[in-house]
């Protein structure tokens, strides 16, 4: 058994990073799958490695890392594929590292958690907030092939489990953006990992939401 130990959720984001670029990279790390229905990632054996208990979370041996970028880092750390070969593509990827969390993660939590928790009268006004943020990148990809320009990069590997979620709530809201559309379908056909993990979200998403509505029916019936 691997020593080595991912933790995660298939419909978290930040975990279908990790767990796709390891699955691209061919390496040996267990994926676990937290339970969030028993809270696990909150039980004492958790918060013991990880404090602030939140995944997706690392074990490697006794080392214990968090948050998906560092643990992207460190799984990139031997592979020269990954690491960028001057200080200026360095910096490019250190930018759009830093600017992650203030553009392309509202996705998920202005668009697709309501969708989760069936909050359908924030679905629409959560589209017209990421709608500049996705036109930008889709001009972008219309001159390039990948986010950062003619190679795959960490970058790509956390651009596109936020972008992708746009196809679960409803192909109309990727409709308009046709070079990110382009953009997925070549990642699905030529490169490894991907399809899998998009294919164990979509079924985890279908698990979620029904847990969800038996959850308000049996409040409707309180």
């Amino acid at each position: 058994m691997p020593s080595t130990i991912l933790y995660g959720h298939p419909v978290s984001q930040p975990s279908r990073s990790c767990q796709w670029f390891i699955d691209f990279t061919n390496q040996k790390v267990q994926i676990v799958a937290i339970d969030t229905f028993k809270a696990e990632h909150k039980k004492p054996e958790f918060i013991e490695k990880f404090p602030n208990g939140q995944f997706p979370a690392l074990e490697d041996g006794g080392f214990y890392l968090s948050e998906s970028m560092a643990i992207l880092k460190y799984l990139a750390r031997n592979d020269l594929r990954f690491t960028p070969k001057d200080s200026q593509q360095q910096a490019r990827l250190d930018e759009y590292l830093g600017r992650h969390y203030s553009t392309l993660r509202k996705i998920s939590t202005d668009f697709f958690r309501p969708f989760m928790l069936g909050n359908k009268d924030m679905i629409e006004p959560g589209y017209e907030s990421i709608k500049n943020i996705l036109e930008k990148f889709d001009a972008r990809l219309g001159t390039q092939p990948y986010v950062l320009g003619d190679s795959l990069t960490l970058a790509d590997f956390l651009f596109v489990p936020e972008v992708d979620q746009l196809q679960v709530v409803g192909e109309r809201y990727l409709e308009p953006f046709k070079n990110i559309r382009l953009y997925l379908d070549r990642l699905t056909r030529d490169v490894d990992g991907y399809k899998k993990c998009f294919d164990e979200m979509t079924q985890a998403v279908g698990v979620i939401q029904a847990a969800h509505r038996r959850r308000q029916q049996q409040q409707q019936q309180q």
